[in-house]
């Protein structure tokens, strides 16, 4: 949760190539990420901490809606700590709001579930909850769409419609709850555990050794970070030239096997 404020940091967009791959020391952490699918888009990545461990692969299925598009993230993510503890990780829904008119604006929409699958437990968060009534949300001012509510319980305790989807459980089986706006603060139990003021962001350095086929070597990002945005573009539309030859050159050669 308090990762999500990042991706409101939007910047020109560079589509990821087939086999890229990024390295990265942030902190105590080594970071590994690699492009495994173009279409539709598929990141593996790991991520190794003395003290926590997290890994798996995020792909994402886009639909537009009105003037809207609504991404759905899938794919697998876990996080192991130390004491071999292990949780499993679902991302709320990416909303991109003013495609065609209006304002742009990004948000999340639906909700985060974290499972604790050593301890047979999970954290439930919705995002810009509709349970505030008419009137609460005319003349609500506290709630917003950063807005989240939501509850820690045992897994044995929580049950789930099978219309909509969404996780509920008797407040007197709830072990602990949670509010906050994912742009600002958590709270549990009414503690704040983390505030974005608060917050210091590591420095990312280059590992000693690091792939050839790694993001920083991009000749378009390079050009792009150098103001020449012509030629960066140039070097972009050569890429995915070079990735749509390759994608028609392995589409060939399937053809021949079978």
């Amino acid at each position: 949760m308090a990762g999500l404020h990042f991706n409101l940091a939007s910047g020109k967009p560079f589509n990821p190539i087939l086999g890229e791959t990024f390295q990265a020391k942030i902190g105590d952490s080594m970071c590994y990420a690699e492009q495994t699918s173009h279409h539709p888009p598929i990141t593996h990545y790991l991520v190794v901490n003395p003290k926590i461990k997290g890994w798996g692969y995020i792909g994402m299925e886009a639909s537009m809606s009105g003037n809207q598009i609504n991404m759905n993230f899938t794919g697998k993510s876990f996080i192991e700590l130390i004491d071999g503890t292990k949780y499993q990780i679902f991302m709320p829904k990416f909303v991109l709001t003013g495609i065609m008119f209006g304002r742009r604006y990004i948000n999340f929409d639906d909700c985060v579930k974290i499972v604790d699958l050593t301890n047979n437990l999970i954290s439930y968060i919705r995002i810009n909850p509709d349970d505030r009534g008419f009137f609460g949300k005319m003349f609500s001012k506290d709630n917003f769409p950063d807005y989240f509510t939501g509850f820690i319980a045992s897994l044995d305790d929580v049950t789930t419609d099978k219309k909509t989807g969404i996780i509920s459980c008797d407040k007197k089986y709830q072990l602990a709850n949670i509010t906050g706006e994912w742009s600002r603060f958590i709270n549990i139990n009414d503690t704040c555990y983390w505030r974005q003021d608060e917050q210091s962001l590591l420095d990312m350095e280059r590992m000693q050794f690091t792939l050839p086929s790694d993001c920083a070597f991009r000749d378009d990002l390079i050009l792009y970070k150098m103001g020449l945005n012509e030629k960066a573009q140039e070097a972009k539309i050569y890429l995915e030239e070079q990735q749509r030859k390759d994608m028609n050159l392995m589409a060939t050669a399937k053809q021949k096997i079978k």
